[in-house]
């Protein structure tokens, strides 16, 4: 007997009963229609049996047929113009984390009827079952550095879908694009084996001050506009630790609490000069990491943002340098010099 999962094309309503009611239906049409499908349910197949490969596309005495976690096939018959209805026969929570972490992304709902829980897109209550899920699945491989990363990302990237970031696993990281910039959150892996520790850092770019950068240093010159990390962000020093499963949900969770309710607020705010301007100047201030030619890139989003304090901020950062070398000082002049000649153009 298969477990049948319900996926809805458009929004449902937030309260469960309500929702329900309305699938119910939606379900009724979609009994009795034939032919169309949604765009956005059909991009959810094609993920779907890219993971799970379509029992149709089975040879008959091809005996992985069996593993196949559809229970009937073409898989596509069971998509309509506004909803699907899936028979999962094996693996049943896998295949649903993963229908529910598709979904998520494609803003469609799915409604597990046989328990009569409404998973909406990307909420709480979706997260918590494809984290668990995937935490699950993490204990049976092999315990490594890349299980240790895998598991991190795996366990934020529904927290990092709700706000509008992608995951990039080359980069171990997540990247938000917004207009005139983006935002990035990379995490890193350092191996004690068996003990793991697990931290990340935080970015803004800002393009109008990397096209500035450019004017002022040349077309080959590379500028982040600003850099965080975890320390900064909490205030914490000791980085999280792990050297078994057993220890990874109290950490994870704690994760995830740090990144919503302090580095994405944070980031929220950085989205143009003005808004990086009021985290980097004054300077000291939490959650900034001063790095290398900090003073150079907040002098340059305090240009832009038409910072009134511009000129205290030039003798502060020309003061704060001043036990520097030589040649450090004279690359923050040159900026100095620019931005004070063109200080009317913004």
């Amino acid at each position: 007997m298969s477990y049948t999962i319900e996926i809805f094309a458009n929004p449902l309503p937030q309260e469960r009963q309500q929702a329900l009611a309305e699938a119910a239906h939606i379900k009724e049409d979609y009994l009795q229609e034939s032919g169309k499908i949604h765009p956005s349910l059909r991009k959810l197949h094609a993920q779907l049996v890219k993971q799970y490969p379509c029992l149709s596309s089975y040879d008959e005495d091809d005996q992985d047929q069996e593993d196949c976690p559809w229970s009937d096939g073409p898989l596509i018959n069971n998509f309509g113009s506004q909803m699907a209805m899936l028979g999962i026969s094996n693996h049943q929570d896998e295949v649903l984390a993963f229908i529910i972490l598709c979904s998520g992304k494609l803003g469609l709902t799915v409604i597990d009827p046989q328990e009569g829980v409404v998973y909406q897109p990307n909420d709480m209550q979706a997260i918590a079952y494809i984290q668990k899920q995937q935490q699950l699945a993490a204990q049976k491989r092999p315990w490594s550095g890349k299980v240790v990363r895998d598991t991190v990302l795996a366990h934020v990237a529904p927290l990092m879908a709700r706000h509008g970031f992608v995951l990039k696993k080359s980069q171990s990281g997540f990247v938000r694009r917004f207009e005139g910039g983006n935002h990035y959150i990379g995490f890193s892996i350092l191996n004690y084996n068996p003990e793991f520790q697990f931290s990340y850092a935080v970015s803004v770019n800002l393009d109008a001050v990397s096209a500035l950068d450019k004017k002022i240093y040349g077309a080959e010159s590379d500028c982040t506009t600003m850099h965080s990390n975890r320390e900064r962000m909490t205030g914490v020093k000791p980085r999280p630790k792990v050297e078994n499963f057993e220890e990874f949900p109290p950490l994870l969770d704690e994760l995830s609490e740090q990144l919503e309710k302090i580095v994405l607020p944070f980031l929220d705010q950085c989205r143009d000069p003005v808004g990086v301007d009021q985290k980097m100047n004054p300077p000291i201030l939490p959650g900034y990491d001063r790095s290398e030619r900090m003073e150079r890139r907040a002098l340059m989003v305090a240009w832009l943002a038409n910072n009134p304090n511009f000129l205290g901020l030039v003798d502060y950062y020309r003061d704060y340098i001043k036990g520097y070398s030589q040649d450090y000082r004279d690359h923050l002049e040159q900026a100095i010099s620019y931005l004070l000649q063109h200080k009317n153009e913004e």
